[in-house]
C-alpha cells in the first residue's frame, strides 16, 4: 500500500481531472500562483519592488490574513487604503480573477483549507474601492479643486498638463461632450447618492465637473479613482 499522504493523492487526482484549474496549475508549477500572472509569489513581488517601478503594485490587489476571535478563524481581507510592501497575497486587480478566487480558488492561493474567504468578496472589495476614492477626495479642501460649470468650460480651459483627472458631476453630460485627453470619471457610477449629495451641497448648482490639479499631494487620489474604475470595468 502506498505510504503517500491522502491529501497528496487527492491533489493528484484533482490535477488529472481538471488540469486547467487553479489548484492544478499551483500543484504543477509552484513558482506561479495563477495563470495570466494574476497572482504573484513573494519572490516575484520582491523583484517588482526592487527592480521595477513601485507603480506596478497599483495593478494588484493585496490580501492579508488575520485572526477573527468571534468566528475563531483566519480570514482573508483586501488591503485597500494603503499599498503595503510587506508579505501578502497579491492578485491582479480584476473582477474576473477575483470571481474565480471567490468560487474556491482561494484555497489554492492561501495553500490552506483553514483560511476563510467572504462569499461576497467582489461586492465587498468594490465597496472598499469606491469608499476609498471618497475618503481621499475629502482629505483636501474643496477650494483646492477647480470647478467647471459646463462642458464648454472643460474644453476651453483644460490642459492635460494641469490636471490629474476630471470628476464629472452631471450624469446628463455624455461622453461626446467630454472631448478631453485625460482620464475622467462619472461620479454617479462610483459614489453613492449620499456621497454625491455631500459634495454637491458644497458646490454651486451650476457645477458639472471638478478638475483634480496635477500636484504631488493628489497623486494618490488619481490612482484611487483609476484603481476603482479598473476593477469596475474588468
Amino acid at each position: 500500500m502506498s505510504r503517500r499522504p491522502v491529501a497528496a493523492i487527492v491533489k493528484d487526482w484533482k490535477t488529472k481531472q481538471s488540469p486547467s484549474s487553479l489548484e492544478a496549475r499551483l500543484a504543477t508549477n509552484p513558482n506561479v500562483l495563477c495563470s495570466g500572472h494574476s497572482i504573484f509569489t513573494l519572490k516575484a513581488l520582491f523583484f517588482l519592488q526592487s527592480h521595477a517601478s513601485f507603480w506596478l503594485l497599483e495593478l494588484l490587489l493585496r490580501f492579508g490574513i488575520a485572526w477573527h476571535p468571534q468566528t475563531k478563524l483566519n480570514w482573508a481581507f483586501p488591503t485597500i487604503k494603503k499599498i503595503n510592501r510587506g508579505f501578502g497575497y497579491y492578485v491582479k486587480l480584476d473582477r474576473k480573477i477575483l470571481y474565480e478566487i471567490q468560487k474556491g480558488g482561494y484555497k489554492a492561493i492561501f495553500r490552506s483549507n483553514t483560511v476563510a474567504f467572504r462569499t461576497d468578496m467582489i461586492e465587498h472589495t468594490e465597496t472598499l474601492l469606491r469608499d476609498q476614492t471618497f475618503l481621499e477626495f475629502n482629505k483636501h479642501h474643496l477650494h483646492m479643486y477647480d470647478v467647471f460649470s459646463s462642458p464648454a468650460d472643460l474644453r476651453c480651459m483644460i490642459s492635460a498638463s494641469d490636471y490629474q483627472c476630471i470628476l464629472v458631476l452631471d450624469s446628463i453630460i455624455e461622453e461626446d461632450d467630454m472631448d478631453i485627453h485625460m482620464p475622467y470619471y462619472y461620479l454617479h457610477q462610483i459614489w453613492s447618492k449620499e456621497q454625491m449629495d455631500t459634495v454637491a451641497s458644497k458646490l454651486s448648482s451650476s457645477a458639472c465637473a471638478i478638475g483634480i490639479p496635477r500636484r504631488t499631494d493628489t497623486v494618490r487620489l488619481a490612482i484611487d479613482f483609476w484603481r476603482c474604475k479598473q476593477f469596475l470595468t474588468t
